[in-house]
């Protein structure tokens, strides 16, 4: 999914996927998703920051732009499934239903990200990683060759333009008044 204005080639998740992609052999295939996640994701963000409230974008993201805008392309591609690197599980219940599980590597769980999702997203999506631990991951990455096997881990929330939400925030509110701490300093 592509979310900056940089070009595809210079960021360093399209350049990795391409390159997973060609030592698995599989197509690859980058959606523009610039215009969705900034009138989701980004407006979203901004519109709670106003109010005074702390959004949740990656929940939004999740629901909205890859369980929404990504798998409506895939299908229109003719996939019937989504997979993605969230560590959870997805598992049918006794009704036959489809429920999703916490990942098996309790310091990775990524469930609470997922919460949002509707039945016809969950049936929809494969969460290949939620069996392994991350160690275990990285393992397999190694031994099938994969370029990103080694890559340091990314704690960012996203990244917008090449800048990090701070910036686009600072773009979409207007901050009139002073900010004063409790104490009212």
């Amino acid at each position: 999914m592509r979310l900056s204005v940089a070009p595809a080639a210079a960021l360093p998740g399209p350049t990795q996927a391409r390159a997973v992609a060609g030592v698995l052999g599989i197509p690859h295939y980058v959606l523009d998703c610039r215009q969705p996640f900034h009138d989701t994701v980004l407006q979203y963000s901004w519109r709670e920051y106003s109010q005074g409230r702390t959004p949740n974008p990656c929940i939004i993201c999740n629901e909205r732009i890859k369980f929404g805008f990504l798998l409506d392309a895939a299908k229109s591609m003719g996939a019937a499934k989504i997979a993605t690197g969230h560590y959870v599980r997805k598992e049918t219940d006794r009704n036959g239903g489809v429920v999703m599980r916490r990942g098996l590597d309790q310091g990775k769980d990524q469930s609470y990200f997922l919460f949002s999702l509707n039945k016809q997203q969950l049936a929809a999506a494969l969460f290949p990683l939620g069996l392994f631990a991350k160690t275990d991951v990285r393992q397999k990455a190694r031994l099938l060759g994969l370029p990103n096997a080694d890559l340091e881990e990314s704690q960012m929330l996203f990244l917008t333009d090449g800048e990090v939400l701070c910036r686009d925030l600072e773009a979409g509110i207007s901050c009139a008044g002073a900010t004063r701490r409790r104490r009212g300093q």
